[in-house]
């Protein structure tokens, strides 16, 4: 996967020049959401583990 910017190639048209922007949207990186996310998940399903032991126990 293709880390650094491409290069950017001279151009003689001023509209071109004055929009261009780069479409890197981070991608690539661990987004907040997808870290908490993974914490409810882990957190879901060990208490998911405890009520079925304290079922077991309990009968």
């Amino acid at each position: 996967m293709r880390t650094e910017p491409l290069p950017i190639r001279p151009s003689a048209c001023e509209t071109e020049q004055r929009t261009r922007h780069p479409h890197d949207f981070g991608q690539g990186e661990k987004q907040r959401a997808e870290t908490r996310a993974l914490w409810v998940t882990l957190l879901t399903l060990a208490t998911m583990v405890a009520e079925v032991i304290g079922g077991w126990i309990t009968g």
